[in-house]
């Protein structure tokens, strides 16, 4: 008996220690992630990097691509959601990310505008 409650115990304590050490399949993580851009045709379009923060609901960093474009950016996050702003407060220039967080990915779609649409297609962003 004492056998039985002791491994009762042992398998109780590491269930529930390891419990809220499981990273969540949609957890924002900050840092710098690889970037690759693809038209709509699946053709790589551009690569880089964005470094990502996060205050509450509100993501902002900077991003670099290597065309040599670079500059800062805004969003936000919900849940499984984010949001994505570069050229941010430019009037005649904006680049558009709207995508889904699984394990360290950023899975979605980008538009880019300027007067008018200019492109647009699918992105894949990776934790370093």
């Amino acid at each position: 008996m004492k056998t039985v409650i002791f491994f009762s115990f042992v398998f109780a304590f590491i269930f529930f220690s390891c419990k809220n050490s499981i990273v969540s399949p949609n957890e924002f993580t900050c840092g710098v992630y690889n970037y690759v851009a693809y038209d709509t045709l699946g053709i790589i379009t551009t690569t880089g990097s964005l470094i990502l923060s996060r205050n509450d609901s509100k993501i902002s960093g900077t991003w670099s691509f290597n065309d040599g474009n670079s500059g800062d950016l805004v969003g936000k996050i919900d849940k499984d959601s984010i949001e994505l702003e570069l050229y941010p407060g430019w009037a005649d220039m904006s680049l558009n990310m709207t995508g889904k967080l699984l394990y360290n990915t950023i899975i979605g779609k980008w538009n880019s505008y300027g007067w008018v649409l200019m492109g647009k297609g699918t992105f894949k962003a990776s934790i370093k």
